[in-house]
């Protein structure tokens, strides 16, 4: 397939060696004489009429490309999608890489690098081939011959990975991005795999599960976003997560994690039993009033903080992240309050209930306790 040019050049007897520089596509024709074309790292170049003694100049080593033909077009392809297609002609042309240099021409085997015969499978240009002292430094200003190799970083947004049903307290997508660290001459396909206890189409749209990020030809980023589903059912949690995980295409390396994971708060259950619900986010200083009716208390896992309840009451029902189990903490049995801790990762979240009455204070020691005082399934 040829390349798909953003730059065009005739090049004639008077035209300067000039250089094509990362996230070229150029079509090169060349119409008279000897020419010097430079091509840096991560341009694709197609030269076309060659009719002299041309020198190419290739800013990457010779290992970071595999070579092979098309009819007597030579085709280099590297490993982050550069590729350089040039013919082959009677009058030897000299490829000068980072690592030395070599003469292309036609045969009387057929289209040879030096001695070494090029077919039409892709292959690694034989390094005895090279002439180790003439490569292509001095025409590149970096003065390094080896490209670094591309990487990929995958990062999401919001950031703090919190996406809510309702968008009560935070968005409702989430933007998985992936940056390359170059722009690529071809596009880059970044396959992933989601993964977490959220389900794809009854929690979220946006993949079925499984898909991948394109990063288009000349870009550095692809993405991918999913939006929370809100439902009407009254689940056992009251947040679900979302673990994306890229799988890295080849010739690349990673420059952070390739996985992040999301929260995905449920704002939006349908309490049973004509119940209120209230969407736990983040502390308060003054305390919310249970009394004036029976409550679902959602409890967000996300950061440390202590929401004060008043007037909690059989009917009024506490409802923590799943994972690990709350504890109740009573220090005093006389105060008429107690604390209810929740912690993961790091995190504390206390709910420091005021206002119980005295025959209750002295009862909860434990969350067995605790239900048995205002109901079965109290603290869930």
């Amino acid at each position: 397939m040829a390349i798909n040019p953003n730059v065009y050049v005739t090049y004639t007897g008077t035209t300067p060696a000039m250089t094509m520089p990362t996230g070229a596509a150029a079509r090169i024709t060349d119409s008279a004489g000897d020419q010097t074309v430079n091509i840096a790292n991560g341009a694709s170049v197609e030269i076309s009429g060659a009719s002299g003694a041309n020198i190419i100049n290739i800013q990457a080593d010779s290992t970071s490309f595999t070579v092979m033909r098309s009819g007597s077009t030579l085709i280099l392809t590297g490993a982050n999608g550069q590729e350089i297609r040039i013919p082959a002609t009677a009058t030897e042309q000299t490829l000068k890489f980072g690592d030395g240099s070599v003469g292309l021409m036609v045969g009387t085997t057929g289209v040879v690098l030096g001695t070494q015969v090029v077919d039409a499978t892709a292959a690694a240009l034989d390094p005895t081939q090279l002439d180790a002292a003439d490569t292509s430094d001095s025409v590149f200003e970096t003065g390094s011959s080896t490209p670094a190799v591309p990487t990929v970083t995958l990062s999401q947004t919001p950031t703090d990975g919190m996406i809510d049903e309702d968008g009560s307290a935070h968005p409702t997508s989430v933007t998985y991005t992936a940056t390359l660290s170059e722009a690529a001459a071809a596009d880059v396909t970044i396959p992933y795999v989601l993964l977490g206890t959220a389900e794809a189409g009854a929690d979220y749209t946006g993949s079925t599960g499984t898909g991948s990020i394109t990063v288009a030809a000349g870009d550095l980023s692809g993405s991918l976003t999913l939006t929370a589903e809100a439902d009407t059912t009254t689940e056992s949690t009251t947040a679900e997560t979302i673990s994306v995980n890229l799988i890295l295409p080849q010739g690349y390396q990673a420059a952070s994690a390739l996985s992040v994971t999301t929260q995905l708060n449920d704002t939006s259950l349908t309490p049973a039993g004509g119940q209120t619900a209230e969407w736990v986010a983040g502390g308060n200083t003054t305390p919310f009033d249970a009394a004036a009716a029976d409550m679902l208390f959602q409890i967000n896992a996300g950061g440390t903080y202590t929401y004060n309840i008043s007037g909690f009451a059989a009917g009024d029902t506490l409802d923590f992240p799943d994972g690990n189990a709350p504890t109740v903490n009573n220090g005093d049995f006389n105060d008429n309050a107690v604390d209810v801790v929740w912690a993961s990762m790091g995190n504390v979240t206390t709910i420091h209930l005021t206002g119980l009455a005295a025959g209750e204070d002295m009862l909860l020691n434990s969350v067995a306790d605790f239900n048995t005082v205002f109901g079965a399934g109290t603290i869930i």
